[in-house]
């Protein structure tokens, strides 16, 4: 016997209209999902969508859009960041490459455009053998002094400097001041308060020549040796002299003597007889304490002889 009410009996026997409304139904609760409050419109038809999130969409919500924007300028402005400090890197690596030179001086002189290129040529030998000082900031100032120095004893130091203009370079040249020339050979030379000899001044002339009166003829051993080692003695007795307050006017090498000179000091009469055996610096000492002493005494000889260490002829 069949039940009356039985559900499964309802829903087989469910009227066709009520499933029609039913579906209807369930088709306008869809629809109003999909556009309910909080959800965007990305402009993609498929049911992968699940976010307002998705940047990648042909259409963009304002705030989509926004946050895309900001991403898309934060790349833009590392790149920038990162091409504007790959520029300063090669712009500082380029302003620091020495590739050529130019001779200059901070001192009052006149040089050749001959001998300012014959520097440069040398400068540029010392940076093709040291490659890796084209550098500025690697460069060895005492290398490249001593390297000049082998060829120009005139040179006292070098110092390069950047000109501002990439790959150039300013050697700037102290030169050695002569306190004293000397005609040997036909030959001038010249000598600093060191002792230094040289053969070429970028300077007017000294006050102070070296009289020779033994008149060795030009080319002799004797005349060769006389020269550079007198020349270092006078130029001792120079630098010490004036660092004592006085001026050293003539030097003299007596006839038939190669190990004496004769000094002849600017404000006094007479001259001073020095042995080039002894320290410069010792006998200049020696002119000062005579001087103060004769000075004191009243005495003013024809010459005072300072040869001999601890004692002191006059006549």
């Amino acid at each position: 016997m069949k039940k009356l009410f039985s559900k499964g009996q309802r829903s087989k026997d469910q009227p066709n209209r009520r499933q029609q409304i039913a579906a209807e139904r369930q088709a306008e609760q869809l629809t109003v999902n999909n556009f309910r409050q909080g959800r965007t419109l990305t402009g993609s038809r498929s049911s992968e969508v699940a976010s307002s999130n998705e940047y990648n969409a042909d259409f963009l919500s304002p705030r989509a859009h926004v946050h895309h924007l900001t991403k898309h300028r934060r790349k833009l402005g590392w790149r920038f960041i990162g091409i504007a400090g790959i520029v300063a890197v090669l712009f500082v690596f380029l302003s620091q490459v020495i590739a050529t030179t130019t001779v200059a001086s901070n001192q009052e002189v006149t040089i050749a455009d001959a001998r300012k290129a014959a520097y440069n040529a040398r400068i540029q030998t010392y940076l093709n053998d040291h490659l890796f000082q084209r550098f500025k900031s690697a460069v060895n100032g005492g290398g490249l002094t001593a390297y000049m120095q082998q060829k120009y004893p005139e040179v006292a130091s070098v110092k390069v400097a950047l000109t501002g203009n990439v790959g150039a370079a300013q050697a700037n040249i102290t030169f050695r001041e002569p306190v004293a020339r000397w005609v040997v050979n036909d030959q001038t030379e010249y000598v600093d308060e060191n002792g230094i000899v040289f053969d070429y001044s970028a300077f007017t002339e000294p006050d102070v020549t070296i009289v020779d009166d033994n008149h060795y003829p030009a080319g002799t051993s004797a005349n060769l040796v006389a020269s550079h080692r007198f020349l270092t003695f006078v130029g001792q007795v120079v630098g010490d002299a004036g660092r004592r307050g006085y001026t050293v006017k003539k030097a003299e090498l007596p006839e038939f003597t190669t190990r004496q000179l004769e000094v002849h000091v600017k404000g006094i009469s007479y001259a001073f007889k020095l042995s080039i055996d002894r320290p410069a610096g010792e006998q200049v000492e020696d002119i000062d304490r005579i001087v103060r002493y004769m000075k004191r005494k009243s005495i003013y000889p024809k010459y005072v002889d300072l040869r001999v260490q601890g004692e002191a002829y006059h006549k």
